[in-house]
């Protein structure tokens, strides 16, 4: 076995390609190396493992980074996606009080819903007690109005809503009961309506 520097492909990754002579030849795969190791089939694994441990010793090639080592085809290019939202200055005004503090830009997917890290167990309470569909808020348990379970908390905090608002996004008995009470208050303001026209 043995390498060379003359027997350089075009290419410099780190391929292996079998000869007609059952001789393998395998590039080094550093950028800037042109060194080729050439071996037998008949070369058990270990004496070419020895030999590409030992030139990697003293190897003058780089390591690639992430870039291209050639320019990506516009055959296959896609178009560029919007970038996901950017953290926004809670407060633009010249007082520097303010300047740690950041909200995430866009809406949560409910209105209302103030974000958990913020909230402390006095608004946590107050946050299940005024929810809808809530009967019996305890410090580590809340009945649900739709499916009539009891949901457990989770134990980190008293009052700490994170398996609530799960539950709440999933249940059955909640999501019939949305439809129905949004068609039941259409049809009252509707009924309502003439009354305060005329």
């Amino acid at each position: 076995m043995y390498s060379t520097d003359d027997d350089c492909v075009a290419s410099h990754h780190n391929t292996t390609d079998q000869t007609a002579a059952l001789t393998h030849t395998s590039n080094c795969g550093r950028h800037g190396c042109a060194t080729v190791f050439v071996y037998s089939g008949a070369t058990d694994w270990p004496t070419v493992n020895r030999a590409v441990n030992e030139h990697y010793l003293v190897c003058k090639g780089g390591i690639r980074g992430l870039e291209f080592s050639y320019p990506p085809s516009n055959t296959y290019s896609t178009p560029k996606m919007p970038s996901p939202p950017q953290l926004a200055p809670e407060s633009l005004g010249s007082d520097d009080s303010h300047h740690n503090n950041f909200v995430i830009a866009g809406h949560s997917k409910r209105t209302g819903r103030k974000s958990k890290r913020n909230r402390n167990e006095g608004e946590r309470k107050e946050y299940l007690e005024n929810d809808e569909y809530t009967d019996d808020v305890r410090p580590k348990s809340v009945k649900c109005r739709g499916c009539g379970g009891v949901i457990c908390l989770d134990n980190r905090y008293r009052y700490y809503p994170g398996l609530w608002d799960r539950h709440r996004d999933l249940c059955r008995g909640i999501l019939r009961l949305e439809p129905w009470e949004k068609t039941v208050l259409l049809r009252r303001i509707q009924n309502k309506l003439p009354a305060l026209l005329g």
